[in-house]
Formats: C-alpha cells, sequence, structure tokens
C-alpha cells in the first residue's frame, strides 16, 4: 500500500495527478499541491511480497515467524476472532484459527522448534493467561501451559529460548504486583515446567523480556521496563546467566544503558562475535524521542557495551502507534 494519507511528509500525497512506471518497476507519483515528484522503489533487490494482505483478513496482523521441518511457519494476532498458524507449502494454509479454540487467545506471540516440536506461545488476558501449545506436525495441537503458568496475570508467554538442551519461556505481566518470570522445561511437556526467575528480576516494572537470545554460554534477557500508574521507566535492563538455574542471573547493564528513556531493550542478535541490542527510546514527559539505538558487547559482562547507532538511523522518530493510548511512540 503506497499513501492512505494527507500531507506533505515523505509517503503522504496531496493531489496525486500522475503515475509512472519505469522498466526496473519504480513508481513515480506527481503531486499537484506539494509541488513535487516522490519515487517509490520496489523493495530490496530480491524481496517480494509472499502472502495476501494479512492472509485475506484485514484483522490479521502477523506477529511471528518459525521454520519448523519444510515449512515456515506464521503466527497472527487478530482481536476479533483470536490468533491464527499459517504455514507455507505450495501456498499458504491457515492450520489454526480462532486463537487455537479459544478466541481470549487473541494473538501468537512467538514461534520456536525444539525436540522435534513446534511450540506457540499465546497473547491472551489477565483473566484466561497466557498458554503454551505444541505439534510435532505442525497440524495437531496440544495445549502445555496453561492460565500463565498458574498465575493469569501472566497475561501472555511472549518469548521462547533454547538453552543448554532445556526450553526457556517469558511471561508479560499485567499486574503491578509483580513482574515478568522466566519458566523452563526440559520436555516441555505438561507439568514439567520450573520457575527460574520471579518478578522481573526484583523489579515489578520490568513487565516482559522482549529480547531473548543465546551468546557465548550465556542466556540473556532483555527487559521492558514500564509503570502504569506513573508512566515511567527507569530504562530496559539486561540481566544473563550460565546455568539458567534460580539465583544464578546478573544484571550487566545499567539501567537503560544510562538513560531512563530507553525503556526497552527490544531485541537482541549475534553477528561476527558481538551480542547487538535494538533499544527503545521515549521521553513521557515531553513525549518525543531521541531516537532508537543499537548497542553491542562482545564480553557482555558490563564492562564493554559500546553504543553503535544514537539516533534513529537519522530518524528520531521511528514510529508506532499504541492503539491503547494514542500514543506514537519512538521504537
Amino acid at each position: 500500500t503506497i499513501g492512505g494519507s494527507s500531507g506533505n511528509r515523505t509517503g503522504q500525497m496531496r493531489q496525486a495527478d500522475g503515475l509512472a512506471v519505469d522498466s526496473a518497476g519504480n513508481l513515480y507519483i506527481a503531486e499537484y499541491l506539494n509541488h513535487r515528484i516522490q519515487k517509490f522503489a520496489p523493495g530490496v533487490p530480491g524481496w517480494k511480497q509472499v502472502n495476501i494482505n494479512g492472509f485475506g483478513e484485514r484483522a490479521n496482523r502477523i506477529g511471528s515467524l518459525g521454520v519448523f521441518g519444510n515449512h515456515l511457519y506464521a503466527g497472527t494476532v487478530n482481536f476479533d476472532t483470536g490468533g491464527e498458524i499459517w504455514r507455507m507449502g505450495s501456498s499458504w494454509t491457515a492450520v489454526i484459527t480462532g486463537g487455537l479454540g479459544y478466541a481470549y487467545n487473541v494473538g501468537i506471540d512467538h514461534l520456536a522448534e525444539f525436540n522435534g516440536q513446534l511450540y506457540a506461545g499465546t497473547w491472551a488476558d489477565k483473566v484466561n493467561g497466557g498458554e503454551v501449545w505444541r505439534s510435532g506436525d505442525g497440524l495437531s495441537w496440544t495445549r502445555v501451559v496453561s492460565q500463565g503458568f498458574g498465575d493469569p496475570t501472566n497475561g501472555e508467554v511472549f518469548r521462547f529460548a533454547v538453552f543448554s538442551d532445556t526450553l526457556y519461556a517469558t511471561t508479560w505481566s499485567y499486574t503491578a504486583t509483580h513482574g515478568l518470570e522466566i519458566w523452563r522445561s526440559d520436555t516441555g511437556d505438561a507439568g514439567d515446567w520450573e520457575q527460574v526467575v520471579a518478578n522481573g528480576f526484583g523489579d515489578a516494572d520490568n513487565e516482559t523480556a522482549t529480547g531473548f537470545e543465546v551468546f557465548n554460554g550465556y542466556l540473556y534477557a532483555g527487559t521492558y521496563n514500564w509503570n502504569r500508574a506513573t508512566q515511567t521507566s527507569t530504562g530496559g535492563e539486561v540481566w544473563r546467566s550460565h546455568t539458567g538455574d534460580s539465583g544464578s542471573w546478573s544484571q550487566v547493564n545499567t539501567d537503560g544503558f544510562g538513560d531512563s528513556d530507553n525503556w526497552g531493550v527490544l531485541s537482541f542478535a549475534v553477528f561476527n562475535g558481538y551480542l547487538y541490542a535494538g533499544i527503545g527510546n521515549w521521553d513521557p514527559a515531553t513525549r518525543t524521542s531521541t531516537g532508537g539505538q543499537v548497542w553491542r558487547c562482545s564480553t557482555c559482562d558490563g564492562s564493554d557495551w559500546q553504543q553503535v547507532i544514537s539516533d534513529g538511523f537519522g530518524n528520531t522518530c521511528l514510529l508506532y502507534t499504541s492503539d491503547a493510548a494514542d500514543d506514537l511512540l519512538c521504537v
């Protein structure tokens, strides 16, 4: 989709009167009221759209991807009828609709393979709690965790990681009473899960671990830190453990890397001997941002974090819209 709103910013339009396409597939649009021509490139060479929008359902937002066997799987968020799981063979096929049979499972937060099974973590609510489902063939699914690991205020099972032949899962806390939890299982079976982190590493404002990654023999968790009552943050945190055991976790960054406006460690990636962390930045008092950041480390014990991107790649507000608050958050 091109355009969709009126204005003079990049991608917006005011009275688009002329269209032309060149031999490379670039689209040119002449705008009468903006006195300009915009060029829309078809994308990075080799990239193409492989599904129709929302698999033909506008309410479907694609929230997760996973590879299992010879198939690519996609998990959706659908607030109308419940999350869905689709897989691609010769074409896309829905293997799960309606929130795995429970419409309160509005989304599939993460898909991960472990011990020959595909696991799905669900986005639910504080009444029913997040769930974990698994399948050995991608078609028949069994629930192995319900009610947010026994606490429905664990409204989502948000991320998985496989570490030392064990499956780890993080929760998203929907209460101010306690923060995120991390659970693990060496089988993934129902009733075989052990809690190894409670109450957001001692800070109830650590609602979830948005980043979850294995690097150089450690399991790393990056937190989303937000106090819903005061609408403030002390900054996202990075924790790690060499064993994953309860009591073995230590924080290896200063809160928010020294800036409380860095409210979340949103993702990790391992590349060329470094652990990279993507950071969300937002000042709730001024409703402004200095832009998303990227930090990296190689030892990652708290001594060698280095900032490599400081200003949202030159765009101080790489935006997404918060439906609940009608805010624009810079990430």
